[in-house]
């Protein structure tokens, strides 16, 4: 029992720390969760496993979103600046 609540609270920080863009933190949560889970043990062992594992997922699919998001809104920065920038040129 005192395992099932140790992931009940893992998982519930695991996904505030998502929420609040803290991945590192969900990281080191993650981490801890596949310590206590395993595809072959106990039913509770297994449920983490699967859980985890989906969590693990989403975890890769919020961070690449991130990533994607960040590296267009630079992009749409440059080349904002450049537009600016060659516009500016035109009134010299």
């Amino acid at each position: 029992m005192c395992m099932y609540i140790n992931c009940v609270i893992a998982y519930f920080r695991c996904g505030e720390a998502i929420q609040q863009n803290d991945l590192k933190m969900a990281t080191q949560i993650i981490t801890k969760l596949r310590e206590l889970s395993s595809p072959n043990g106990n039913g509770v062992q297994r449920m983490a496993h699967y859980v985890t594992n989906a969590l693990v997922k989403y975890h890769k699919m919020i961070d690449k979103m991130i990533k994607n998001f960040e590296n267009q809104f630079h992009a749409s920065c440059y080349n904002h600046a450049r537009w600016t920038l060659s516009v500016g040129s035109v009134y010299i």
